[in-house]
């Protein structure tokens, strides 16, 4: 019964794991007793997924806030998603970028775009946008 679930399985699996990468961050002006967090995720057609690697960000300390991950098997597909969570504690002011965050599977390889983002002295942060009135 494993070997017939197995052979299954390997019969189900497409020849490319379709890898791909996204990042995004909460905000993109940040004041530099605050934090940012960038969400970083991972998406292919396979059974396991690779860790997002990511640059050096010397403007920033970086400390991981945890991952989250969903599988779906459909019609003999597999799709499998993980969001990695990070906190990003500025430590210079200025105008920096983030750069791509890439991911590595096999010889597929995928990579975010940068992301720009402003971090200014705490009295010069953007107020929070006020929700409209009901």
């Amino acid at each position: 019964m494993t070997r017939a679930l197995a052979l299954l399985l390997g019969l189900a699996a497409p020849a490319s794991a379709a890898l791909t990468i996204d990042a995004s961050v909460n905000k993109a002006t940040v004041a530099l007793d605050d934090q940012v967090v960038l969400s970083v995720t991972v998406s292919a057609d396979a059974a396991s997924l690779p860790e997002p690697e990511l640059p050096s960000m010397p403007r920033f300390n970086v400390h991981s806030a945890g991952r989250s991950q969903s599988m779906t098997y459909v019609n003999g597909r597999i799709s499998n998603s993980a969001e990695y969570t990070y906190v990003l504690v500025p430590r210079l002011i200025g105008n920096t970028v983030i750069p791509p965050v890439s991911v590595r599977s096999g010889s597929e390889s995928a990579q975010t775009g940068p992301i720009a983002v402003t971090i200014v002295r705490p009295n010069e942060a953007p107020p929070p946008a006020a929700a409209p009135p009901p």
